[in-house]
This record gives C-alpha cells, sequence and structure tokens, in this order.
C-alpha cells in the first residue's frame, strides 16, 4: 500500500539526510546495546550514522551498485560496526534486530512474520508514514512512524486514524476540523475520501484506492 508521494524518494540511495536520520534514532530510542538494520540501504549514511550509536548496523540492499558504494563508503570512514548486505530483505526474519528502519512500503504479511521470530527482543520498526492497516503505531514524528513490538491492533477506522495522527483524544469531527486546516503542514495524508481529494496532489490515485480498500477489508 503506498501511502505517500515518493518518487522523488524511490531509487534515491541517499534519500534520508543526516538530520532526519538523527530525528529517527530519537524516535525509535537508539541505544549502544541496539543492533539496527536499514532496509534497502542505498549508499549505506544512514547506517553509517546510525553506528555511531549503536552496536551493530546493517544495510539492506538489492541493489549491487548501491551495496558497493555502500562498501566503499564505510570502509573510507574506517567503521567496524557497519555490515552492508546484498539480499531482499523480505526473505529475512531478523531474529537479531533491535530496530528496523524502511521508507519502503511494508504489508501487513511483513509484521506478522517478524512478529513470529523466536528470539524476543524489543524489536521496534520505523517506517516513513504509517504502518499497514489496522496495525497501531506506538509513536509518531512529522511523517515517520515507530511501530513497538508486540504491536496493537486497531478495532475501528477512527482508532486507526488517532493513533496514526498521534491525537487519541481527539474526535474524528475535531481530526476533520484540525487538519482541514494544517494537515498540508504534514506528511501524513491518507484520512477519509474527502481529505485525500483536499490534498490529491500528495497522494497517488492508486495509493487512495488501496487505502480505502484496505480499510473496507479490516473493519467493515
Amino acid at each position: 500500500m503506498v501511502l505517500l508521494q515518493r518518487n522523488d524518494e524511490r531509487g534515491d540511495p541517499n534519500a534520508t539526510k543526516n538530520p532526519t536520520a538523527r530525528m529517527i534514532f530519537k524516535l525509535a530510542k537508539l541505544s549502544k546495546k541496539d543492533i539496527f538494520y536499514d532496509l534497502g540501504c542505498g549508499h549505506g549514511s544512514v547506517c553509517i550514522w546510525a553506528a555511531q550509536i549503536c552496536k551493530l548496523a546493517r544495510g539492506i540492499e538489492s541493489s549491487l551498485e548501491f551495496v558497493d558504494e555502500a562498501k566503499w563508503k564505510v570502509e573510507k570512514c574506517g567503521m567496524t560496526n557497519v555490515e552492508i548486505i546484498h539480499g531482499d530483505f523480505e526473505k529475512r526474519r531478523f531474529t537479531d534486530a533491535d530496530v528496523l528502519y524502511c521508507i519502503r512500503e511494508l504489508d501487513l504479511s511483513n509484521f506478522e512474520a517478524w512478529s513470529r521470530r523466536k528470539k524476543k527482543r524489543n524489536l521496534r520498526i520505523v517506517t516513513l508514514g504509517p504502518p499497514p492497516v489496522p496495525i497501531k503505531p506506538t509513536a509518531t514524528r512529522r511523517a515517520y512512524c515507530l511501530t513497538s513490538f508486540p504491536y496493537e491492533r486497531a478495532k475501528s477506522v477512527d482508532e486507526w486514524y488517532r493513533a496514526v495522527l498521534g491525537t487519541n483524544h481527539m474526535s474524528w469531527k475535531e481530526l476533520r476540523k484540525k487538519y482541514k486546516i494544517d494537515l498540508s503542514r504534514e506528511a501524513l495524508q491518507y484520512l477519509k475520501d474527502d481529505l485525500c481529494k483536499e490534498y490529491r496532489n500528495k497522494f497517488k490515485n492508486e495509493a487512495r484506492r488501496s487505502l480505502k480498500q484496505d480499510l473496507k477489508r479490516y473493519f467493515g
């Protein structure tokens, strides 16, 4: 499910800049005891920055060209706690991971697979945009959402909206009134159809259809 129009970022090996990465580390409460994974690491910059804080940073990248560039950057920086791995993150269970970071689309099946890991660690996932319906994010910061395991599932559409927007204390009517005014300054634009239309320039048509279908599938 694609919720944000990210064509300019997809394929960019340096999509996440340093200030954003620092914000993400803070959101995930990344510590020196953690093992960090960047799913689709590009040129490896986020892994290099994460390694300055955590025990070990690993980047998974499907492009051999990007892998070679990332390994060169790691070697140039002299980092000994960064690993760049060529492969598809969809096929991995991340049994040793504490924090996963991904700006690509993740499906509910990804979260379900990772929740069945044998080693029960305090797994946290930071995504660009919300986790898939009906998973409730634990916290939000700008366009990014943190989901901690074991995750919770929303019981209604309104509950999911409020969790994603970080406004659990507000009713749907209050949400609509508030975000009709200032959601344009936020990156989280995926409410009901009427709001989607207002912010159509930041949506893909298939994103609106996909979100509507997912909400109907899980909440009727």
